[in-house]
């Protein structure tokens, strides 16, 4: 009877461990195999203020964001046709006149929603173009994949 009831404790402690492990390793490598995110996150404020970055910190408390990008709406160039359209730039916050550090930490309440970006996003597009332009490494390479996605 002991060693019964040792066998099923055992069991459901296998079972636990296997499932934490399949759900910490696995669906990082599931994404990777469908190439669907890289690194990257989008972490949109309840302001509306999108921030691309990799996430280094994440809790119940704070998300901490790091190789931060922003997008900055720039003035159209004839402002009297307004079929010209708004032109959006890729911003580094860290490149600016008050040099900050390249992270940022987020108070999770304000935080609506944490996506990844796919592989054949234009923002990466433009996030690659950055450290190719400026012979910067690391380059983000679609191969580069985390899997991360979550909603408010």
């Amino acid at each position: 009877m002991k060693n019964q009831i040792a066998t099923i404790i055992f069991l459901i402690v296998l079972v636990a461990f296997i499932g934490v492990v399949g759900f910490k390793f696995g669906l990082p490598l599931v994404n990777r195999l469908r190439g669907q995110t890289v690194d990257y996150q989008i972490v949109t404020l309840a302001n509306g203020i999108s921030y691309f970055g990799k996430i280094k910190e994440n809790n119940s408390e704070v998300v901490t964001l790091a190789d931060v990008f922003i997008l900055r709406t720039l003035p159209a160039a004839d402002p009297s046709k307004p079929e010209s359209g708004r032109q959006l730039q890729l911003v580094k916050p860290s490149d600016e006149l008050y040099g900050p550090e390249d992270r940022i930490t987020f108070n999770r309440r304000q935080i609506l929603a944490i996506q990844g970006l796919k592989s054949d996003s234009k923002v990466l597009a433009a996030i690659r173009e950055y450290y190719i332009s400026r012979k910067l490494s690391p380059a983000p390479t679609p191969t580069a994949v985390s899997g991360r996605s979550e909603k408010k």
